[in-house]
């Protein structure tokens, strides 16, 4: 609610004013809320502690305003990420690297791996192929 309205807009610029106040003359959460009421804020007291908490965390440092660069992440329902990665198997008795791909699910923090014989284009899209077959998937496209 805080991010796909302009609540969090309004909450982030207050604070931001309230950073070059001294610490006693800062407005509490309380207030904030209370000030997000009179304007027709649907939302509860706890959005709003989380949104000041978050903010905080991600545009402060040492109790001066910066803009660390944290940015929220958005992860759509649906969309997948792919990487390579080295796993370390027993196989007859000693220990050897193998490939794998992993298929990860932000949205819901679900993962795939499945070995792969190398780490190329050609393994990448062929075990692809097989899955988007195999799970009925109708679209997918690649991006960097």
């Amino acid at each position: 609610m805080m991010y796909e309205e302009k609540w969090g807009d309004i909450v982030s610029l207050w604070l931001t004013e309230d950073f070059k106040l001294p610490r006693k003359k800062r407005r509490t959460n309380k207030q904030f809320f209370n000030d997000l009421i009179e304007s027709g804020f649907p939302g509860s007291y706890r959005t709003v502690c989380n949104f000041v908490q978050e903010w905080k965390a991600t545009h402060t440092d040492k109790g001066e305003v910066k803009d660390l660069g944290y940015e929220r992440l958005e992860h759509p329902a649906g969309e997948a990420q792919l990487d390579f990665g080295t796993m370390e198997v027993e196989k007859d008795g000693s220990f050897v690297d193998i490939k794998i791909l992993v298929m990860t699910f932000p949205f819901s923090n679900r993962a795939f791996g499945i070995a792969l014989p190398a780490e190329n284009q050609e393994c990448l899209f062929r075990r692809n192929q097989t899955d988007f077959k195999a799970n009925k998937w109708s679209t997918y496209r690649y991006t960097n």
